[in-house]
């Protein structure tokens, strides 16, 4: 667990040094850091830098040791995890780098989640906090409206 932990820190590091350098090398040095997720998931694909930028500054990375819960059955859906490094499994499915574990909470405010996620080998995530990212959505009305189409292809698909 520290091994992976003292590795997930080289990732981290950079939070320390975003406080320090100008907003446009800031928007770089998140941009770089999160390319691989970026070019994986759908929410984002043909994002905006601006808007890829924004989003990349509220996560938060979190390492989960193998058959650690990541998701908890009958929690609110309040975050989503993207898939940094490892394998996670959970509602019938398996997790890769670059895949969202718990992309309901684009689509649900109010239900409870039916299902569990638990890491299958030491996995690096990004956290996104719902409520946070919806903040963002308000202020770039097509990325808005693609979450939305993306949250109901969600429903259809379960």
């Amino acid at each position: 667990y520290f091994q992976h932990l003292h590795h997930g820190l080289d990732v981290n590091a950079y939070e320390y040094y975003t406080d320090l350098i100008s907003p446009a090398l800031n928007s770089k040095l998140l941009l770089y850091m999160n390319k691989t997720w970026i070019a994986r998931v759908p929410h984002f694909q043909d994002a905006p830098q601006d808007f890829i930028v924004q989003v990349a500054s509220i996560l938060t990375r979190h390492l989960f040791p193998p058959k650690e819960v990541i998701l908890l059955m009958g929690s609110p859906p309040l975050e989503v995890y993207i898939v940094n490094k490892g394998i996670a499994a959970g509602n019938n499915r398996l997790f890769t780098v670059g895949q969202l574990i718990g992309s309901d909470a684009f689509v649900r405010s109010y239900t409870m989640r039916s299902y569990s996620t638990h890491a299958i080998t030491y996995i690096q995530c990004s956290r996104l906090n719902r409520d946070e990212l919806f903040e963002v959505l308000e202020n770039w009305p097509e990325m808005n409206k693609k979450f939305r189409l993306l949250a109901i292809k969600t429903i259809f698909r379960e």
